[in-house]
């Protein structure tokens, strides 16, 4: 079972708490609920860190070859990026690489969910890519290239492995997803009564 939107039901709850003991009391259902399902908030980091550590190494090794540089990547890329050892001058392969990223955490590529997030930290991370930009506009092609095409092939392995009959011919059982019990429109009225009731305090 998909069980994010009961997570993210009990983190708003979490954060909407007005005493110590109201957030106390969601901090209690929260690891409770996490127990009860055998969910370690640490176990989702596994699969990014494994695949962190082989980007990071091929990053920087292309990095290096970049800059020193190697004769073929002068001569190595495509079209208006022939040369991979100096940045992408029309900045097309930052922007696409960043679009990239972005998908790539929207659909959960490197194994992760977001939906475990809190809101908050799900915004910093759709923020990362686009904050990272212009870092990337500095990168050599060859940088860019590895990256986007990273990018690329975990995009299409994560939908294949959505895929029922995918799924069904690995074994691999069918995602169960919960209706949420509670709309997001019932607590943006919540969140919005809070604040009003908030203001008026501090007036």
């Amino acid at each position: 079972y998909n069980v994010g939107p009961q997570i993210e039901e009990i983190q708003k709850k979490m954060m909407a708490g007005k005493t110590k003991e109201e957030v106390l009391k969601g901090r209690q259902e929260y690891y409770e609920f996490m127990s009860k399902h055998g969910i370690s908030p640490t176990a989702t980091l596994l699969p990014i860190l494994g695949n962190a550590s082989i980007f990071t190494s091929m990053f920087f090794a292309l990095n290096g070859m970049a800059r020193l540089p190697v004769d073929s990547l002068k001569v190595g890329g495509l079209a208006w990026f022939s040369d991979l050892t100096v940045s992408d001058p029309y900045f097309l392969l930052p922007i696409l690489t960043t679009s990239s990223l972005l998908i790539n955490l929207k659909v959960g590529g490197d194994g992760a969910s977001l939906d475990t997030l809190p809101p908050f930290m799900r915004k910093v991370l759709y923020a990362l890519p686009l904050i990272s930009l212009p870092v990337m506009c500095a990168f050599p092609a060859a940088l860019n290239v590895y990256w986007m095409s990273s990018n690329l092939i975990t995009i299409t392995q994560a939908r294949i492995m959505n895929i029922p009959a995918v799924r069904a011919k690995l074994g691999i059982p069918a995602m169960k997803i919960r209706k949420n019990p509670v709309s997001s429109s019932i607590w943006n009225l919540e969140e919005l009564k809070n604040n009003i009731e908030k203001t008026r305090k501090h007036i």
